[in-house]
């Protein structure tokens, strides 16, 4: 799969470098990788260090996962939506998006139904509990999975679940912001700490 960019005036004075980091997100390792499978500017090799101009083609071929795949399971994909670089799948529960210590890598995980489901590699951009069901992102390249993630970090990115709760909130709506983190550094339960990741919650009482 390639990605096509058309510079712009704006891009005029940025050497190719600066453009695979900068308007076309690419990270360290994507440029070189880019570079290496064969990246043009007009059809033609361009070297890194030199400015590209304005109204030029770059054609950006992408990685695709090099890990293990796994397409031994076998078990269904309810797709939501799919394109080149994207797939949203529903995760029923109790299942587990990916391999862990209590789903080692050959039993049943949502991301091995979707590799199955395309016989290639693709990778969750994240993820739910296993006793969650809901919407789950697959990226079909690093690259989309790398740029899906950055914007999980802003405000373009949102989340909304529906959940059941025992006993009702003193408050009809209001906003949860607590800092997340690990228990333990080799843990993967999460609770309410100092000095971990802020995690904001708008909620509101439907019934």
């Amino acid at each position: 799969m390639f990605l096509s960019y058309i510079t712009t005036e704006s891009d005029g004075a940025l050497t190719l470098d600066q453009l695979l980091r900068g308007p076309l997100s690419l990270s360290a390792r994507e440029a070189r990788e880019a570079k290496r499978l064969g990246l043009t500017v007009d059809g033609a090799p361009f070297f890194a260090n030199q400015r590209v101009g304005a109204g030029r083609t770059i054609r950006v071929p992408l990685a695709e996962y090099d890990k293990p795949l796994d397409f031994s399971a076998s078990g269904d994909v309810a797709v939501l939506y799919e394109d080149d670089a994207l797939l949203a799948v529903r995760k029923p529960a109790p299942l587990q998006v990916h391999p862990s210590p209590s789903a080692p890598r050959g039993a049943d995980t949502l991301e091995g139904r979707v590799q199955s489901y395309l016989h290639s590699g693709a990778h969750p951009v994240h993820r739910l509990d296993a006793e969650t069901t809901g919407i789950v992102l697959f990226a079909k390249l690093p690259y989309a999975q790398a740029h899906i993630q950055r914007q999980m970090q802003t405000d373009a990115f949102r989340k909304e679940y529906l959940a059941w709760v025992c006993g009702v909130p003193a408050a009809p709506e209001g906003v949860i912001d607590a800092p997340i983190d690990r228990i333990s550094p080799d843990s993967f339960t999460r609770a309410v700490l100092p000095g971990g990741q802020r995690a904001v919650t708008r909620y509101r009482v439907e019934a």
